[in-house]
Parts: structure tokens; sequence; C-alpha cells
């Protein structure tokens, strides 16, 4: 079976744990290995490399690397394929620069963490694989593995085996716990769908002020809709409506119904995102949301190979 190797260095940590998150990973170049990469295909990340001698440099020869390990093994599989992204900074050290510095990601999903994976208990394949990666600043090599050693894998990370079924590994609960990538001091940020849904609808009332806010200022007549778009705005017989996402994350992904998908491929459409917001809870203990930045996609109509299913409606055969 083809499998994606991705290692990645101890200085891109705090990347990953929000990459993780996110449900994303990104290159500064994604190499030739990069059509590889598919919906489905089982993904690779390792990190905290260590060896024998005690040193942690991954960068040496690879008789000296064959025998170490990865104090992390994360088992993955890509949701969908390698894509340019517009400018939108979504990793810590982008945002610190203010730039875009992985233009070219994929989304993913996690399934499970292995520690202290020993090379030496595995085909020689899977060593070259990292190390090559390694020393091409974590460019993904594309490797072909027997399903064994992918159930080998899995059950070193508490799974019976590595799930092949799409359905299988939706259905997996294992939770990433991202914080064991980062310094001690580093806070963890939440991402995804709010679970609490009064702390949900705080950041959703919050990021539609922000959106009719920019539209009133920018000459808009606004209208506050919510089905199967959130804003109408009006000016000199224009019509434009505007779907808009808040979040507390970085917004690598945001989730959409299918009449707001539709919606926007009927007609003139922008998407309005506002991320990083602040929610803190008053003397009442009601959330409030406040802050966040904001960022316009206008033309907007999301394209299938963006879009990506995450539940169905299942009609049941009662008769």
């Amino acid at each position: 079976m083809q499998v994606v190797v991705i290692a990645v260095s101890r200085e891109a940590q705090t990347n990953l744990a929000v990459g993780l998150e996110e449900n994303v990973w990104g290159f500064t170049r994604s190499g030739p290995a990069a059509v590889a990469i598919q919906a489905g295909i089982p993904v690779l990340l390792g990190t905290n490399f260590t060896h024998p001698n005690g040193r942690g440099n991954p960068r040496i020869s690879y008789e000296e690397y064959k025998t170490g390990r990865l104090g992390v093994l994360i088992l993955a599989r890509a949701t969908g394929r390698v894509r340019t992204v517009p400018d939108v900074e979504l990793f810590p050290d982008e945002i610190a620069a203010n730039n875009v510095l992985y233009r070219e990601r994929f989304p993913l999903s996690p399934l499970a963490t292995a520690s202290n994976v020993e090379f030496a208990d595995y085909p020689a394949v899977l060593s070259e694989a990292f190390h090559r990666s390694i020393n091409s600043v974590g460019s993904p090599v594309a490797i072909d593995l027997p399903e064994s050693v992918l159930d080998q894998m899995a059950k070193g990370a508490g799974l019976d085996q590595w799930p092949l079924l799409e359905s299988q590994f939706g259905e997996s609960t294992f939770e990433l716990d991202a914080d064991d990538l980062l310094p001690a001091t580093t806070r963890r940020r939440g991402a995804g769908r709010e679970s609490d849904p009064i702390v949900r609808m705080a950041i959703e009332k919050h990021a539609v002020s922000v959106a009719m806010q920019h539209y009133r200022t920018a000459g808009w007549s606004v209208e506050e809709r919510g089905k199967p778009f959130d804003i109408l705005c009006t000016r000199d017989h224009h019509e434009l409506r505007v779907e808009v996402k808040g979040t507390r994350s970085l917004a690598a992904t945001v989730e959409l119904t299918i009449n707001e998908v539709r919606s926007a491929h009927e007609h003139p459409s922008e998407l309005f995102i506002v991320r990083n917001i602040q929610v803190e809870w008053n003397a009442a203990q009601e959330p409030v949301a406040s802050g966040g930045d904001a960022r316009i996609f206008d033309a907007w109509q999301p394209s299938k190979e963006a879009l990506r299913p995450i539940r169905f409606t299942y009609e049941v055969p009662w008769e």
C-alpha cells in the first residue's frame, strides 16, 4: 500500500500542533511526491527523533539515523490533495512573519499517535523515507508498505488495525493531544466546530456584527438573514450575499451546509471569516465574544476540490 511519510523538525512542532488541530499540513516545497497525496492515502508524520548516543540531530548519515527512533509518530489519512492556497497565514511562524510560508497544503485527519517508535522494528524503507524527508526540509516521500506493517503501527498506537475504509477512519474517537508536542509554557488553542452551543452562538453573533459593520461602512444597506446566507447587502440596485463564519481557531477549514454552497454558486456572494475570536465570561456567567481578525473572500464560489463531506443523510429502507 502506498504511504506518504513526512518528517517534522523540532523547530516546526508548534506548527504541527496547530496543523493537527486545524486538520491541515503544508510545505515550503512539496516535491514530486505531492501527486501521491490524494484523499484516503495513509500519512505518517514523525517528530522528536533521537539517537542512541543521545543526539537528537536527524541530519546525520543514514547509517546512524536508522538506529534511532521517533519520539512521536502520528498516524493520519489525507482527505484531499495538495493545493496552492491564497494569501492566508495559518501557521504560527507565518503569522509572526506576516507572510505565507507554506503555500502548498493538504487537508488531513489525525487518527492516533505512537510513542518511541524504533526504526529497527520496521522495514528499512521507512527509516530511509524519514531520513530523506528531514533532509529535504520536510518534503513528503511516497513509499510502499505492506498492510501488515500499517497494522503493526496501528497496534502500537492502541488500535486493532489500520482502518482501510473511509467510514472506519471517520468513526475513530481517538483524540490527539497536541499539547505533547509543545513546550509546557505554550497554550493550546481551540479549533474546529465549537462544542458548546451557547459559546458557538456568541461567536457567530459577534462575527455577524463585525461583518455587518464592515459592509455598512463600505456603503451597503445591510439586512441580516441567517439562512441560506447570513447577510444580504444592497447598493445601487446590486445585491450581494454574504456568508459569515466566526471561530476561535485559525480557520483552516469552516463548515458549510449544502444550502450555503448552493447559494454561493447561484448568486454573487462573499465569504466573511472572523478568526481568532476571544471569549470571556461576564459576571452572569454568559460568554462574551470579542476581537478577531477578519478576512473577505470575494467572488466566492466554493470549489468541489476544496469541499469534503463530513456527514451524510441516509434514507432508511423501512419498506
